[in-house]
């Protein structure tokens, strides 16, 4: 868990800063697009039975251009986000690795072209 800070408003208050600014407004619609539409791909991820798979299609989300994805984070919090033990989810990624489908140095992973998604 991370520390977080929390901060209270009334709701005539925000909304009455909607009312007087729309890049406000537009912002705050794109940060709860952007919260629902992750939400609704980790449910899509959850849903995938083998934890292989669901390892890849993660990494696939994740990955930028080149097909490299670092985690900040540990790597016990992301198999947690995914539903997964940290075993199982070390023994996919490993898997995964074995296979040829993912390079992996520590917490930089790198899918190959084989298996990035097409863009």
């Amino acid at each position: 868990m991370e520390q977080a800070a929390v901060a209270s408003c009334l709701k005539t208050e925000v909304l009455r800063a909607f009312g007087a600014s729309p890049t406000l407004s537009l912002a705050w619609i794109e940060h709860v697009t952007q919260q629902l539409h992750a939400a609704r791909a980790l449910i899509e991820l959850r849903n995938i039975r083998s934890a292989e798979e669901r390892v890849l299609q993660h990494l696939r989300l994740r990955a930028d251009a080149e097909g490299k994805v670092v985690f900040k984070g540990r790597l016990l919090d992301v198999a947690a986000e995914l539903g997964l033990t940290h075993e199982a989810y070390y023994r996919a990624l490993a898997g995964l690795v074995r296979s040829g489908a993912v390079g992996r140095d520590r917490r930089q992973m790198c899918l190959r072209p084989s298996v990035r998604p097409s863009m």
